[in-house]
């Protein structure tokens, strides 16, 4: 038979187990409890172009493109002329004349020969009957920002009214535009969402807004703004976008905030 001292030790044991048993559930109801209280973000992630803010500078007429007046990369402020062009059609053919004929000469004088001589003097006497100068109109900036050139002079010949004639961009706010697939989450997208992108190379995150949502049976088109860029990053992405051809953005990750949930929800929905 068990000693009084053993009956003591197992009543104290049971009593020890129940207290713990209680304790325990005691927690576990406070955990589910404050999961019901406790919100965590419910967002969407999007891998888009990060890319500066840029306006185009335009003619409305039709224009050859003659010079930039505004080295690429450089500074300008609203009103600024950029790019000097011809707008008259007639002042159009007769410099681009001008032009094919200086470079048609340029070959037949390398040429040995009384054949290329004389078909040389005969462009001499064609480029002799073309004004020396054409009356060349500017196109000014309206905006302040980076002059970006986006085309050769002469080489594009005449451009449509409206074509962009360079590009002005500040880069203390940047941008990413991209297309969302229609999910359940992604049809809570909504114009002044919060937003970060994870800056990858660069360090850090940028912060900024939804600033476009448009939904559609095929996905959700949007655009993201960041402000407040730091200079570092706006440095950086200046050099890239304004040393090559096609801008060479920088593709990011973005998260994009859409809601809250609760953790209990979030918890049993990631449990089915």
């Amino acid at each position: 038979m068990p000693t009084e001292r053993q009956r003591w030790v197992k009543r104290k044991f049971v009593i020890l187990s129940e207290v713990l048993g209680y304790a325990l559930a005691s927690a576990v109801f406070i955990g589910v409890i404050a999961t019901l209280f406790i919100h965590v973000d419910v967002s969407v992630k999007a891998t888009a172009e990060l890319r500066p803010i840029c306006q185009d500078v335009t003619s409305a007429e039709p224009f050859l493109l003659v010079e930039y007046l505004v080295a690429n990369g450089e500074n300008v402020v609203a009103g600024q002329p950029v790019a000097r062009v011809l707008v008259d059609k007639a002042a159009q053919q007769r410099s681009l004349a001008r032009r094919q004929l200086r470079a048609s000469l340029s070959l037949l004088e390398a040429e040995p020969g009384s054949g290329a001589a004389v078909a040389a003097k005969r462009l001499r006497e064609a480029l002799a009957h073309l004004p020396l100068s054409e009356d060349f109109e500017t196109i000014t900036t309206s905006y302040p920002g980076f002059l970006r050139h986006i085309h050769v002079p002469w080489e594009d010949g005449v451009l449509p009214g409206g074509t962009a004639a360079a590009l002005v961009c500040e880069f203390q706010t940047l941008e990413m535009k991209g297309r969302l697939i229609t999910t359940a989450v992604a049809a809570k997208l909504a114009v002044g969402q919060r937003a970060r992108a994870f800056a990858g190379e660069l360090g850090g995150v940028l912060t900024g807004r939804v600033v476009e949502a448009r939904h559609g049976p095929d996905g959700t088109d949007f655009r993201l703004e960041f402000t407040q860029t730091p200079s570092a990053t706006q440095n950086f992405i200046r050099k890239r976008f304004m040393n090559s051809t096609d801008g060479n953005p920088l593709t990011l990750q973005a998260e994009i905030i859409v809601g809250r949930r609760s953790l209990f929800m979030e918890m049993f929905r990631r449990g089915k």
